[in-house]
């Protein structure tokens, strides 16, 4: 676990270093749009080149 969260946080560092778009991807539930919204708000700060998207329940999401 700790490994797979230490790729993800290099992943990050380097897009920053390399000025590269960053788009958080997240759930259309409850806990998943808090997530998005904490994680776009704290890397925001940090990174102008970020942006986010939220899948339509109804159109993308499991009938």
């Amino acid at each position: 676990m700790m490994k797979d969260m230490e790729k993800a946080v290099n992943r990050i560092v380097t897009a920053f270093q390399t000025n590269e778009k960053i788009l958080v991807f997240g759930d259309y539930d409850v806990d998943g749009t808090t997530a998005v919204a904490s994680m776009y708000s704290f890397l925001k700060k940090l990174h102008n080149k970020i942006s986010f998207y939220i899948p339509n329940r109804y159109k993308e999401g499991m009938a």
